[in-house]
């Protein structure tokens, strides 16, 4: 994290529980490791997400075959786009670079 932090990255946020919205910024990198079920990775994704920043970079080791599509739908019911992707180490981890899906406003 800190070498995330010395390339430039001034947020990043090693993901594990999210507090109240005030209480955390958003961050440019999010990152999730560790040997997760493919059910608990979904959690972890789904309360911690929201910490990201609109084009910011959700880093995470995926440790099943199934781990990708996790992610990708978690991100997608969240309100994320993901604008590309780059993966490390034979496929192990992977990092998304997300936008937030614009939501229309109706006028009222």
């Amino acid at each position: 994290m800190v070498a995330l932090c010395r390339d430039g990255y001034g947020r990043v946020e090693c993901a594990r529980q999210a507090t109240c919205a005030c209480a955390d910024e958003s961050s440019d990198v999010l990152l999730i490791d560790g040997r997760l079920e493919n059910e608990a990775l979904g959690d972890l994704i789904r309360r911690t997400v929201r910490l990201l920043r609109d084009q910011g970079v959700l880093a995470v080791g995926l440790h099943s075959p199934t781990a990708q599509r996790i992610v990708t739908a978690c991100l997608a019911a969240r309100g994320f786009d993901i604008l590309g992707c780059a993966h490390a180490a034979g496929g192990r981890y992977a990092a998304y670079r997300v936008s937030r899906q614009q939501r229309l406003k109706l006028a009222s």
